[in-house]
């Protein structure tokens, strides 16, 4: 057992404590947990979430954190509540797992820098078993989850919050209200994942498309996507007919160009001809 009144933040686990009580209120409100509601939190740290999310109501609360020292600080702390503590990767568990019987799961968490990307794709996965997320990142990290095209910001993980959920910053954090303090302001950011803005008819299709055009964001489309037609069984010139088809024009454009209803659009309409192939 760690006898010790805090838990010493880990470079090797990204750890910025946060600490700053209104802060937390907001984020946990921002949850919005009912009776019905099963909750994830990622990463609970010293527990200064945790603390008011046991105070929402809910029908499951699950805590999951790596650090074997994190999970011996809270453990005498929650003692009798109803919430389950886990030492686990969060990249590593499954949601069907750990709520077998729930009918609308929230995820919550202040994430570890290092792997933000990793857990939100993680999270975009599992999307189909999620109403909602509120979540804190990097500041720059957040700003492309709302990104336009043909802005800086705007790549893989700008498209795939659209196809699956709403994104929005709910605001942004200063590095004081945390323990280190991070270099980075930071923002708190809500998916909703009960409206995607554009829906695709097969996510795991459109997902692919948009990984194998964003892996050469400098390349013209006709370029970047050679391996993914040539996987997929899609001749250049037919995908090419199709974009045009369908309104979306590949020819001389970059993925940065394509909107993620674009995206949608040519995918579905990509889908579609190879069902009907088969």
């Amino acid at each position: 057992m760690i006898n010790q009144s805090i838990v010493r933040a880990k470079k090797s686990f990204s750890q910025n404590f946060l600490h700053d009580a209104n802060i937390c209120k907001k984020i946990v409100n921002s949850l919005e947990c009912t009776s019905q509601d099963s909750v994830l939190e990622i990463g609970p740290g010293m527990g200064a979430l945790t603390k008011f999310i046991l105070q929402q109501e809910y029908s499951q609360f699950t805590a999951v954190d790596l650090d074997k020292e994190v999970i011996e600080y809270l453990t005498p702390r929650i003692q009798n509540r109803n919430i389950t503590l886990l030492q686990r990767d969060i990249l590593q568990v499954q949601l069907n797992q750990i709520f077998p019987n729930a009918t609308s799961i929230k995820v919550v968490g202040n994430l570890p820098y290092s792997i933000t990307s990793e857990i939100f794709f993680w999270l975009f996965d599992q999307s189909q078993q999620i109403q909602r997320a509120v979540v804190m990142v990097q500041k720059e990290v957040a700003q492309r989850f709302v990104a336009k095209p043909r802005s800086k910001e705007y790549g893989i993980l700008s498209v795939s919050s659209a196809l699956m959920s709403t994104p929005k910053i709910l605001f942004h954090v200063s590095p004081t209200c945390f323990t280190p303090q991070p270099k980075v302001t930071s923002s708190v950011v809500l998916f909703d994942f009960t409206k995607p803005i554009t829906p695709p008819n097969n996510i795991q299709f459109t997902q692919s498309f948009v990984r194998a055009a964003f892996s050469q964001r400098r390349k013209m489309l006709t370029n970047s996507l050679q391996s993914w037609l040539a996987k997929n069984e899609f001749l250049l010139e037919e995908v090419v007919a199709i974009s045009e088809e369908c309104g979306v024009l590949i020819k001389e454009r970059r993925a940065e160009e394509l909107s993620p209803e674009e995206f949608t659009r040519l995918t579905d309409a990509l889908q579609t001809k190879k069902s009907l192939n088969k």
